[in-house]
C-alpha cells in the first residue's frame, strides 16, 4: 500500500476531528450562557485536567499562544443607542406595555455603564487574561523561569493590547525578573490580523454566505412573541420596528450582559428556545465569513497563514537556541477562527454549508469565546537525546489534529513541522 495513504489511514483513526460533532441543544441547556456564541464569557470552568501534564523524561520549554482580547463592551455605542431609541419612539407614542418600560428602563441603566466605552476592555477581561497567564505560569513554571525569552505583540485595537497588558502583568506577579518587550503596532497587523482582499469581498453583502443566510433568517419566527411582550399598540410595532432586527439586537445586548457585569440581567426577555435560534443564525453567518465555508473556496482559512509561518519560525528559533519562553500574539475571534479551522482542530472545521445544520458540527461558543487562546506547549527530552514534542490546547482544552500522536496527546515536531509547512504552502 502507498505510503500516502497508509499515512491518511493512521490519521483517519487517530484524529477525532474528521469525526467530531457537537450537541448544542445540550450544552445550550447545561449552560444558557453558551446561546451569546462569540460573547460567551470564557469557561474557566471547562478547563481541562490535563492541563499541566508532561510527558515522562521531558520538560516544558516553550509556549507558543494566539489570543483573543477578553470580554468587552459592545463594539458601537449605537448597539445600546439604537434599541434604546426604539423603545424611546415607542413610549413617546404610548406604545410600549409595562414590561417594555421595564425593559427601557433597564437599558438607560446599562448605558450609563457603557458609554463611552464601545469596544474597550471589561474588567472582566482582564481578569479573564490574567487567570489564563497564571495558570499556564503555575502549569509550566519552566516556560517563565529566570531568563526566559518572552514577547509580546497584539493588534492596534486598545482591547487587545490591554488584554495583552493584563496577561504579562500576571506573568510578572509570578517572576519579577521577567522583562517582557511588548508591541502594539502595524507591523505586527500584517500576521496577527491579516485578511486577504478576497476574502473581505466575500464578507460583503454581495458573499456567497448572504442568500442562505437572509433565508434561514426569514424561517425563524423568534420575533413575534417578544413584540407583543414590549408594544402595547401592534399596528404601531408593525409599521414603526423592524422585529427581526429588535430581537437579534436584544439578543446581543443580553449576551454582552455575562461580559460586563453591570447587574441587569436582559436575557429574561428572550426564551431559551429564541436565544437558540437567534445563536444558530449568527452562527451560521459568522462560520460563513471567518472559518471554512465552503462557497468561499478557501479564502477565509488562508488569512491564518501569515500566523502560521509566524508560529514555525519562531519555534524554529527557540529550538535552535537552546532558550526557554514564549511567543504571544493578542487580536480577534476574526483571526482565531480561521486559524483553529486551517489548523484542521477538532471541531473547528466543517463542509457543512445549511444553516440550520451547521450547529451538529460547529458551535462558535467552544471555539472563540471571550478571550479565547490557542497554546503549543513544546516539550524536549531532560536528558537531551530524543525529539521535540507539542500538546495543543485551545481554550486550556485538549486540541486535537489530523496527525498521528504520542499517547494520543502529543505530537512529534519533526511531524507537526512539515504538516504546518503544507498549509502555508498550497
Amino acid at each position: 500500500m502507498h505510503q500516502s495513504i497508509i499515512a491518511f489511514l493512521t490519521a483517519l483513526i487517530l484524529a477525532p476531528s474528521l469525526i467530531f460533532a457537537y450537541n448544542p441543544r445540550q450544552d445550550i441547556t447545561e449552560k444558557p450562557e453558551r446561546a451569546a456564541g462569540h460573547y460567551f464569557a470564557y469557561p474557566e470552568d471547562e478547563i481541562s485536567t490535563e492541563y499541566g501534564a508532561v510527558p515522562k523524561g521531558y520538560e516544558a520549554f516553550y509556549l507558543s499562544h494566539y489570543g483573543r482580547h477578553g470580554s468587552r463592551y459592545l463594539t458601537a455605542d449605537e448597539g445600546y443607542t439604537g434599541i434604546m431609541g426604539v423603545l424611546d419612539k415607542a413610549a413617546a407614542n404610548n406604545a410600549l406595555t409595562p414590561q417594555g418600560r421595564y425593559l427601557r428602563a433597564q437599558l438607560n441603566t446599562v448605558y450609563a455603564e457603557a458609554r463611552g466605552r464601545a469596544g474597550e476592555l471589561s474588567p472582566l477581561g482582564r481578569r479573564q487574561h490574567h487567570g489564563i497567564a497564571r495558570r499556564m505560569a503555575a502549569a509550566y513554571p519552566g516556560i517563565i523561569a529566570d531568563s526566559a525569552e518572552i514577547t509580546a505583540a497584539s493588534t492596534i485595537v486598545m482591547r487587545c493590547a490591554h488584554s495583552m497588558f493584563a496577561f504579562i502583568e500576571a506573568l510578572k506577579e509570578i517572576n519579577p525578573s521577567l522583562d517582557i518587550p511588548r508591541e502594539s503596532s502595524m507591523r505586527h497587523m500584517e500576521y496577527l490580523n491579516y485578511s486577504s482582499p478576497e476574502s473581505t469581498e466575500l464578507r460583503s453583502a454581495r458573499g456567497p454566505y448572504r442568500k442562505p443566510w437572509k433565508k434561514f433568517r426569514k424561517e425563524n419566527a423568534y420575533s413575534k412573541r417578544l413584540m407583543s411582550s414590549i408594544f402595547s399598540d401592534s399596528k404601531y410595532a408593525a409599521d414603526s420596528v423592524d422585529a427581526l432586527k429588535f430581537a437579534e439586537d436584544l439578543y446581543y445586548l443580553a449576551s454582552d450582559m455575562q461580559s460586563v457585569e453591570c447587574g441587569v440581567n436582559l436575557a429574561q426577555w428572550l426564551t431559551p428556545e429564541e436565544m437558540y435560534d437567534i445563536w444558530q443564525l449568527y452562527n451560521f453567518k459568522f462560520f460563513a465569513r471567518y472559518s471554512s465555508y465552503e462557497p468561499a473556496n478557501g479564502a477565509f482559512i488562508a488569512n491564518a497563514r501569515p500566523i502560521v509561518k509566524d508560529i514555525i519560525d519562531n519555534a524554529d528559533r527557540y529550538i535552535a537556541s537552546g532558550k526557554h519562553g514564549a511567543t504571544l500574539r493578542f487580536g480577534h475571534d476574526i483571526n482565531l477562527m480561521p486559524l483553529t479551522a486551517l489548523l484542521g482542530i477538532d471541531g473547528c472545521k466543517t463542509n457543512e454549508t445549511d444553516p440550520a445544520k451547521l450547529a451538529d458540527s460547529f458551535a462558535n461558543y467552544r471555539v472563540v469565546p471571550m478571550a479565547a487562546n490557542l497554546q503549543m506547549i513544546f516539550f524536549r527530552p531532560t536528558d537531551g537525546d530524543g525529539e521535540i514534542l507539542v500538546r495543543l490546547f485551545l481554550n486550556e482544552r485538549d486540541a486535537s489534529l489530523p496527525l498521528p500522536s504520542v499517547e494520543g496527546k502529543y505530537y512529534r515536531w519533526n511531524e507537526l513541522r512539515p504538516y504546518l509547512l503544507s498549509l502555508i504552502e498550497k
